[in-house]
């Protein structure tokens, strides 16, 4: 009986709100704004029997039901606002952003169905109605999900302020959002729907199936079957992303589809140059997984390709060469690093640096001369590109391969002082470095005046670190007698630093000149035992000036 009598009681609260609703039309905006706040207060029933009255034929009507489901938002009415936008792309009026703004009202992260809605919104970001699509963007910041930010991204350079501010306060709410909800992680995007994206001409949409496929395939879904379809299919623009998602990847099952890239009947010198920088980016690990025929094969084929005509195709070949070891990719690689071109040689150089170490050791020489070749190029960009960063990487690939020695090299040595002539100072910090790895080797380079000079340079710099690396090689290095470091070396005394001075002392008294002696004698008489003590000891160590008996 109680069940009876609250149906009843609900079944007569729908039809007062249907009739109430019956005066959204009214003539008299007083009485259709009265109707309405009775309507609101009524709660689930009000907000069903707005929802209904989206299907009215009176404009002012479904105006009425729209700004009433905007001000009582509900989940529930999510569903019938996205087929009311749907099937009125053509309504006169305010009412499309009114629907759009009751939607973002009743928007969470806790709605029942965000995949529909996620769809829904993506469909109308670039609504003809500025507000829908505006509103579209914010709708998207309230659903909470950080993987529509390339989707949100778009939105802040939209011309129209509008449409720009509130893709600007999505992207605000998204920067807090988690990067994936701990629930219905798989609910905003389906397998298929993936694939779509892949193929989509926005590049927006491609980052969103991207960013989708990265993340499950880390939870370990496979979804090969995605990336092989894309690469047979007739769409050019989803067979480029399938090679980028491999690439991004970088899992070695993949290479057969990789190498299936490279010579498909679909295969243009674009396609070929993407497939090859996702065979460098697979790396050796890809390699692991082909006989020796294959591995034969794929040489042969890199070397003709970076023989050929097409840049693109000759610097991804390049690249590639860095996932395929052995002497005869080396030997491709030490050539193209002196290429003509610089993207060549960026990528040779790139490649080389993945081999750095014991691999490169019997190349050592030639790679010394190499980087020297490298330093000897125009400090300034132009034409040739900018040779900093390709200096950079062969100084840092020199010296982790010096390090697999059990001794200093004299390349390495030469290396590292034509890095300290170069006019960019982290070309100077790392031949620095590299003099100060070699110095810890027992040898003695016979330096002249003038490299001693380059070494004692390093001694004015503000960082502490290029300090102690510089007094590194001189501890080494400094020929007995030599006054070419005397000044640098006594400009540190100023600092007030007892450790440095400690360490500049003994070098002091290796230089042996009047100007060294001098500050030694007064050094001697010092309050401090251990500076006075090292300063006697220097005195008595070091040489003798010329003109002094």
């Amino acid at each position: 009986m109680t069940d009876l009598l609250s149906n009843s009681r609900a079944h007569d609260e729908l039809d007062r709100a249907r009739r109430l609703v019956s005066f959204l039309d009214h003539p008299d905006r007083e009485q259709r704004h009265r109707a309405l706040d009775q309507i609101v207060a009524m709660g689930h029933h009000g907000t069903t029997a707005l929802c209904e009255a989206l299907e009215s034929t009176e404009r002012l009507t479904r105006a009425g039901a729209l700004r009433g489901l905007s001000r009582a938002p509900s989940p529930n009415a999510i569903t019938p606002l996205c087929r009311y936008l749907d099937t009125h792309p053509d309504e006169l009026g305010d009412n499309r952003a009114f629907a759009m703004q009751a939607i973002v009202a009743a928007t969470s992260p806790a709605i029942d169905d965000p995949h529909r809605l996620f769809h829904f919104l993506q469909a109308h970001l670039d609504d003809s109605d500025t507000f829908v699509s505006a509103f579209a963007f914010e709708a998207l910041g309230k659903l909470g999900d950080a993987r529509a930010l390339p989707l949100v991204q778009r939105g802040l350079k939209n011309k129209e302020p509008f449409v720009a501010e509130k893709a600007a306060l999505a992207m605000a709410a998204l920067a807090q959002a988690p990067a994936i909800p701990t629930l219905n992680a798989d609910a905003l995007m389906t397998p298929d729907e993936i694939g779509f994206a892949l193929q989509s001409g926005q590049a927006e949409r491609r980052n969103l199936g991207l960013n989708e496929l990265a993340r499950r395939v880390a939870q370990g879904q496979s979804l090969t079957h995605i990336i092989a379809s894309l690469l047979t299919g007739p769409n050019r623009i989803g067979r480029q992303t399938a090679l980028e998602a491999i690439a991004r990847l970088r899992k070695p099952e993949h290479t057969p589809l990789v190498l299936q890239a490279l010579n498909g009947p679909q295969t243009d010198d674009d396609l070929r140059s993407r497939a090859l920088r996702a065979l460098a980016a697979l790396g050796p690990d890809a390699i692991d997984t082909l006989d020796q025929s294959q591995r034969a094969d794929l040489l042969r084929q890199l070397r003709a390709w970076i023989s050929g005509g097409d840049l693109f195709v000759r610097a991804a070949a390049v690249s590639a060469l860095g996932a395929l070891p052995g002497p005869e990719s080396l030997k491709l690689l030490m050539a193209a690093a002196r290429d003509q071109d610089a993207w060549i040689r960026e990528d040779a150089s790139v490649a080389l640096s993945q081999w750095a170490g014991p691999s490169l050791l019997p190349w050592l020489d030639a790679l010394c001369n190499l980087t020297l070749h490298a330093l000897s190029l125009p400090t300034q960009k132009g034409p040739e590109g900018d040779p900093t960063a390709l200096q950079l990487r062969l100084i840092k690939t020199v010296a982790e391969t010096a390090r697999a020695r059990s001794g200093a090299d004299e390349g390495c040595i030469e290396v590292g002082l034509a890095a300290l002539r170069a006019s960019n100072a982290k070309v100077r910090v790392a031949g620095l470095g590299l003099l100060a790895d070699q110095a810890a080797h027992p040898h003695n380079p016979a330096l002249k005046d003038a490299e001693v000079r380059l070494l004692s340079a390093a001694l004015t710099s503000t960082r502490k670190e290029v300090i102690l690396m510089a007094l590194d090689a001189l501890d080494a290095w400094l020929p007995r007698g030599s006054a070419a470091a005397t000044t640098d070396l006594v400009s540190l005394l100023h600092t007030g630093d007892e450790a440095l001075a400690i360490r500049v002392i003994p070098l002091l008294g290796k230089a042996g000149d009047i100007e060294a002696r001098g500050v030694l004698d007064a050094l001697s008489h010092n309050d401090n035992p251990a500076v006075s003590q090292s300063a006697r000891a220097a005195l008595l160590s070091g040489p003798r000036p010329d003109n002094r008996p």
